[in-house]
């Protein structure tokens, strides 16, 4: 959730130096990181609110699909916005800030295909 919240703040910052036609992929790339550190915040206060719902969760199948779903989208949208980063922005002041918020993307995908791994060792299907 923290690594969501950097990669937000520095795209957010800096999208207003980008070009109209570029919008495309740091929009995608906010959107996909937005959507996941919410959700990861709701999914950790349940669990914290509720000491019981921890141990139901990891038995359900919710954790597998959702946080599959979050590395694939993650990694895609880190992997757009490294290309067009090195495709478009090479020579901008914003190719730094980009960059850093395209590999922490790729870092928290990482991390979602950790978790899925582990989910799917702790599922237990009927």
């Amino acid at each position: 959730m923290i690594l969501g919240i950097v990669c937000t703040g520095i795209v957010a910052y800096y999208s207003s130096h980008s070009y109209i036609r570029q919008a495309t992929p740091e929009l995608f790339f906010l959107l996909m990181v937005v959507t996941f550190m919410i959700a990861t915040f709701c999914l950790l206060a349940s669990c914290l609110i509720s000491l019981s719902t921890g141990g139901i969760i990891s038995k359900t199948i919710y954790e597998l699909i959702y946080h599959s779903i979050a590395f694939i989208l993650l990694l895609a949208a880190g992997l757009t916005l490294l290309i067009e980063v090195n495709h478009y922005y090479k020579y901008t002041t914003i190719y730094d800030p980009y960059m850093a918020a395209s590999i922490i993307c790729l870092v928290n995908a990482a991390l979602y295909c950790a978790s899925a791994v582990l989910a799917q060792r702790s599922y237990r299907g009927i």
